[in-house]
């Protein structure tokens, strides 16, 4: 009776931490895959911008976890943020994508909870240039991009 309750004690157990790892490992790939899909997403902005000769506005929700890109009322594209990831800071003001293609450049810090990593996104060179990195510690205020 006892060894029956141990065996179900510890199948139990490795059940829970097999699971639990499992959504730890889905959520890390959800987070990894999310950065060239944006990217992906920026530059079929900025050439319908450039194509279509108008701005693209793009509406960043940190609280509701999604990017999208907007013509006037018309939603072009839409990317859920996955919801482990936290925007910390942003800095700059508009985010729009003139009928040039050219936005303004900015950094947007970000915070993993499950990978406990720091990850910089710059938008460099009027938004051509869409760079990401992943560090392990936080950047001085000071410090925008490398």
């Amino acid at each position: 009776m006892y060894e029956t309750l141990l065996v179900l004690v510890m199948v139990t157990g490795l059940t829970v931490l097999v699971g639990f790892k499992s959504t730890q490992q889905q959520r890390l790939t959800a987070e990894r895959t999310f950065w060239p899909v944006w990217q992906q997403m920026w530059t079929a902005g900025r050439q319908w911008a450039m194509s279509h000769h108008t701005t693209v506005n793009v509406s960043l929700n940190a609280q509701q976890h999604f990017v999208a890109l907007y013509h006037k009322h018309q939603r072009l594209k839409y990317l859920e943020i996955p919801q482990s990831l936290e925007l910390i800071s942003m800095n700059g003001t508009g985010g729009d994508i003139d009928a040039a293609g050219v936005a303004q450049g900015r950094t947007l810090e970000w915070y993993s909870h499950i990978s406990k990593r720091w990850t910089y996104q710059t938008f460099q060179m009027g938004g051509v240039i869409f760079n990401v990195e992943d560090e392990p510690f936080q950047r001085p205020v000071w410090v925008d991009a490398p």
